[in-house]
């Protein structure tokens, strides 16, 4: 499902506007379980998008959370050497390239899950989007981040 835009949102790296609605279908299958954030919200300053698991949730297993954030101002695109260097993980994509961006992820590893930040930088638009693996859910590792983006961006 395409994203809801007031601008941008071509596909073409340019600001991407988008609401939680949207995000939350982008995200839907690693979603399932878990509870809106109640400071959900989009405004001139971006969107952040966030779920986690219900309150009360005492098994480790079952104690996951996805967050999606979204600028309209991006940073600086990092070179593959300062990516190394930083000990973040490229991740190509033929779509987001042409776009003029790049995405690159990084991975915490714990006992029961593996947290996974996943950051696309476009030339107008900075989306990060924090998930993971765990037991019995689908993974929501840097490739699949990268789909959540381009759903967002129409593509």
């Amino acid at each position: 499902m395409p994203a809801e835009t007031s601008s941008g949102g071509s596909g073409d790296g340019s600001s991407l506007q988008v609401d939680c609605a949207a995000v939350e279908a982008a995200v839907a299958p690693y979603i399932e379980g878990l509870v809106a954030r109640e400071d959900n919200g989009a405004d001139e300053y971006g969107t952040i998008c966030g779920w986690e698991a219900p309150e009360g949730t005492i098994d480790a297993a079952d104690i996951r959370s996805v967050e999606v954030v979204v600028s309209p101002e991006s940073s600086e695109a990092l070179s593959a050497d300062e990516l190394a260097a930083a000990g973040l993980t490229p991740i190509p994509d033929a779509t987001i390239e042409a776009a003029g961006g790049t995405a690159y992820s990084a991975t915490v590893e714990t006992g029961v899950a593996a947290v996974i930040v996943t950051t696309v930088v476009l030339p107008e638009t900075e989306v990060s989007v924090t998930g993971g693996q765990w037991a019995g859910h689908p993974s929501l590792d840097g490739p699949a981040a990268v789909a959540v983006v381009k759903a967002l961006m129409g593509r």
